[in-house]
Protein backbone atom coordinates (compact mmCIF):
# COMPACT_ATOMS: atom_id res chain seq x y z
CA UNK A 1 0.00 0.00 0.00
CA UNK A 2 1.22 3.23 -1.04
CA UNK A 3 1.33 6.46 1.43
CA UNK A 4 0.44 9.78 0.49
CA UNK A 5 -2.36 11.95 -2.23
CA UNK A 6 -2.48 11.67 -5.83
CA UNK A 7 -2.26 14.17 -8.42
CA UNK A 8 -6.02 14.86 -8.52
CA UNK A 9 -6.29 14.87 -4.71
CA UNK A 10 -3.86 17.68 -4.30
CA UNK A 11 -5.60 19.48 -7.65
CA UNK A 12 -8.97 19.40 -5.86
CA UNK A 13 -7.41 20.55 -2.53
CA UNK A 14 -6.00 23.10 -4.11
CA UNK A 15 -8.90 24.15 -6.18
CA UNK A 16 -11.29 24.11 -3.08
CA UNK A 17 -8.64 26.47 -1.02
CA UNK A 18 -8.41 29.11 -3.99
CA UNK A 19 -12.21 29.33 -4.11
CA UNK A 20 -12.63 29.70 -0.30
CA UNK A 21 -9.36 32.41 -0.64
CA UNK A 22 -11.53 34.47 -3.56
CA UNK A 23 -14.47 34.38 -1.42
CA UNK A 24 -13.38 35.63 1.28
CA UNK A 25 -11.39 38.44 -0.53
CA UNK A 26 -14.93 39.56 -2.13
CA UNK A 27 -16.79 39.21 0.96
CA UNK A 28 -14.16 41.54 2.76
CA UNK A 29 -13.74 44.20 -0.37
CA UNK A 30 -10.17 45.62 1.23
CA UNK A 31 -10.69 48.55 -1.31
CA UNK A 32 -13.78 49.74 -0.35
CA UNK A 33 -12.81 49.28 3.47
CA UNK A 34 -9.96 51.63 2.81
CA UNK A 35 -12.41 54.24 0.71
CA UNK A 36 -14.74 53.84 3.89
CA UNK A 37 -11.96 54.70 6.23
CA UNK A 38 -10.83 57.29 3.80
CA UNK A 39 -14.12 59.16 3.84
CA UNK A 40 -14.43 59.31 7.95
CA UNK A 41 -11.35 60.55 7.74
CA UNK A 42 -12.42 63.31 5.50
CA UNK A 43 -15.12 64.08 7.65
CA UNK A 44 -13.53 64.05 10.88
CA UNK A 45 -11.54 66.78 9.27
CA UNK A 46 -14.34 68.73 7.91
CA UNK A 47 -15.77 68.80 11.14
CA UNK A 48 -12.82 69.46 13.16
CA UNK A 49 -11.82 72.41 10.73
CA UNK A 50 -15.24 73.97 10.80
CA UNK A 51 -15.34 73.49 14.69
CA UNK A 52 -11.99 75.84 15.33
CA UNK A 53 -13.88 78.43 12.74
CA UNK A 54 -16.91 78.36 14.58
CA UNK A 55 -14.88 78.98 17.94
CA UNK A 56 -12.54 81.48 16.66
CA UNK A 57 -16.12 83.25 15.27
CA UNK A 58 -17.57 82.97 18.89
CA UNK A 59 -14.29 84.09 20.42
CA UNK A 60 -14.83 87.23 18.99
CA UNK A 61 -17.77 87.88 19.17
CA UNK A 62 -19.60 86.69 15.66
CA UNK A 63 -16.20 88.17 13.86
CA UNK A 64 -13.37 86.62 11.94
CA UNK A 65 -11.26 89.58 11.91
CA UNK A 66 -7.58 90.02 10.17
CA UNK A 67 -4.68 88.93 11.58
CA UNK A 68 -2.27 90.85 9.39
CA UNK A 69 -3.12 93.29 6.37
CA UNK A 70 -5.33 91.08 4.57
CA UNK A 71 -8.27 92.17 2.28
CA UNK A 72 -11.78 92.01 3.64
CA UNK A 73 -14.23 89.92 2.29
CA UNK A 74 -17.19 91.05 4.86
CA UNK A 75 -17.96 87.63 5.59
CA UNK A 76 -19.61 86.51 8.35
CA UNK A 77 -19.32 90.06 8.99
CA UNK A 78 -18.46 93.34 7.75
CA UNK A 79 -13.99 93.79 8.10
CA UNK A 80 -14.02 89.63 7.84
CA UNK A 81 -11.23 87.93 6.20
CA UNK A 82 -13.00 84.88 5.22
CA UNK A 83 -13.18 84.00 1.35
CA UNK A 84 -16.78 84.60 -0.35
CA UNK A 85 -15.66 81.87 -2.98
CA UNK A 86 -15.02 78.50 -2.71
CA UNK A 87 -11.37 78.27 -1.56
CA UNK A 88 -8.63 75.29 -0.90
CA UNK A 89 -7.45 75.60 2.58
CA UNK A 90 -3.61 75.55 1.93
CA UNK A 91 -0.24 77.45 2.65
CA UNK A 92 -0.01 78.35 -1.02
CA UNK A 93 -1.90 81.54 -0.90
CA UNK A 94 0.64 82.82 -3.61
CA UNK A 95 -1.53 80.05 -5.80
CA UNK A 96 -4.73 80.96 -4.15
CA UNK A 97 -5.05 78.98 -1.49
CA UNK A 98 -6.30 80.52 1.57
CA UNK A 99 -4.13 79.81 4.51
CA UNK A 100 -6.48 78.96 7.26
CA UNK A 101 -3.80 77.90 10.05
CA UNK A 102 -2.53 81.34 10.57
CA UNK A 103 -6.08 82.05 12.03
CA UNK A 104 -6.92 78.79 14.02
CA UNK A 105 -3.62 77.18 14.75
CA UNK A 106 -2.86 76.59 17.89
CA UNK A 107 -5.23 78.25 19.59
CA UNK A 108 -8.55 76.40 18.22
CA UNK A 109 -7.04 73.11 16.47
CA UNK A 110 -3.46 71.60 16.88
CA UNK A 111 -2.98 71.38 13.08
CA UNK A 112 -5.15 72.15 9.58
CA UNK A 113 -6.39 68.11 8.96
CA UNK A 114 -5.35 67.01 5.20
CA UNK A 115 -6.77 64.50 2.95
CA UNK A 116 -5.84 60.95 3.74
CA UNK A 117 -4.74 60.54 0.30
CA UNK A 118 -3.72 63.94 -1.31
CA UNK A 119 -2.83 65.83 1.19
CA UNK A 120 0.34 66.81 3.36
CA UNK A 121 1.27 68.69 6.56
CA UNK A 122 4.59 69.77 7.45
CA UNK A 123 4.15 72.70 9.53
CA UNK A 124 1.62 75.35 9.94
CA UNK A 125 3.66 77.43 7.11
CA UNK A 126 4.21 74.27 4.62
CA UNK A 127 0.82 72.74 4.51
CA UNK A 128 -1.76 71.60 1.49
CA UNK A 129 -4.78 69.86 1.98
CA UNK A 130 -4.76 67.70 -0.92
CA UNK A 131 -4.36 70.13 -3.79
CA UNK A 132 -6.75 72.20 -6.21
CA UNK A 133 -9.14 69.21 -6.94
CA UNK A 134 -9.02 67.19 -3.83
CA UNK A 135 -8.59 69.18 -0.88
CA UNK A 136 -10.70 70.92 1.87
CA UNK A 137 -12.41 73.96 0.84
CA UNK A 138 -13.88 76.89 2.33
CA UNK A 139 -16.86 79.53 1.63
CA UNK A 140 -18.54 82.01 3.49
CA UNK A 141 -21.75 83.13 2.21
CA UNK A 142 -24.44 84.71 3.80
CA UNK A 143 -22.60 84.54 7.23
CA UNK A 144 -22.51 80.51 7.16
CA UNK A 145 -19.23 79.15 6.35
CA UNK A 146 -18.91 75.53 4.43
CA UNK A 147 -16.51 73.55 4.61
CA UNK A 148 -16.31 70.74 1.71
CA UNK A 149 -13.86 67.63 1.36
CA UNK A 150 -13.10 67.01 -2.53
CA UNK A 151 -11.66 64.38 -4.37
CA UNK A 152 -13.99 61.26 -1.63
CA UNK A 153 -14.32 57.58 -2.63
CA UNK A 154 -17.86 56.30 -3.18
CA UNK A 155 -16.53 53.67 -5.01
CA UNK A 156 -12.56 52.77 -5.97
CA UNK A 157 -11.48 54.86 -8.58
CA UNK A 158 -14.07 57.00 -9.01
CA UNK A 159 -13.64 60.18 -7.01
CA UNK A 160 -16.05 63.32 -7.83
CA UNK A 161 -18.19 63.63 -5.04
CA UNK A 162 -17.78 65.82 -2.06
CA UNK A 163 -18.34 65.85 1.37
CA UNK A 164 -19.61 69.27 2.92
CA UNK A 165 -20.70 70.69 6.22
CA UNK A 166 -22.07 74.39 7.04
CA UNK A 167 -22.43 76.55 10.04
Amino acid sequence: MQKGFTLIELLIVIAIVVILMTATLVALNPFRQIAQANNANRMAGINAILNAVSQRIAENRGKFPPVGNETPTNCPTTGDVLPTTETIIGSKTDEGQFDLAQYVVPDYIAQIPVDPQYGYYKSATDYDTGGTNKGYSIKCEDGRVTICAKGTQLIPGIVDQAFCVSR
